[in-house]
Order: C-alpha cells, then structure tokens, then sequence
C-alpha cells in the first residue's frame, strides 16, 4: 500500500524526470501544467526525502546533479513501465 508520502515522492519523481527532458524548471512546469512554485515544492519534498541535492541552478539555468541522475534513471524506469501498462 502506498503512503500519502510515497505518493508525494512519487509526484516528485515525475518532476524531476520533467526538468530534465523538458531542459529546465520553466518548460517542465508548462509541460506538467502547473506553476514553477509547485514545481519547486515538489522537488524540495524529493530532495529532503532523498537527503541530497538533485538540481544544481547556475546563471538562471538547472542541471541533475550527480544523484539527481541517479535519481532520473529511476523515475525513468517508472514513467516507462506507466507507459507499458497503459
């Protein structure tokens, strides 16, 4: 059974999955349909649940850090088999 709290990791899975292939935190929100600051919460939810930093921000613009790929692979792997199922 899942946990209002897996379901909150899980949502921040998908948006970090989204900041990287949308290539940063604007088109992921637009992408997903919600604002920047949900988007933010979101991942700051993740970072803490994960006890690491997973984006790196430098002149305006974001990257995964070098969990936060780690991370990516994984959230990639769900949206995969999310895409099997459907």
């Amino acid at each position: 059974m899942l946990s209002k709290k897996d379901l909150l990791n899980l949502e921040g899975l998908f948006m970090l999955y989204a900041v990287k292939i949308s290539d940063g935190k604007v088109m992921a929100a637009k992408n997903m349909n919600t604002s920047i600051d949900t988007l933010n919460k979101y991942l700051e939810i993740l970072e803490h649940e994960m006890g690491s930093s997973l984006i790196s921000v430098n002149n305006r613009r974001c990257s995964l850090t070098h969990y936060g790929e780690k991370v990516f692979s994984i959230a990639e792997q769900i949206v995969k088999s999310l895409k099997q199922a459907y």
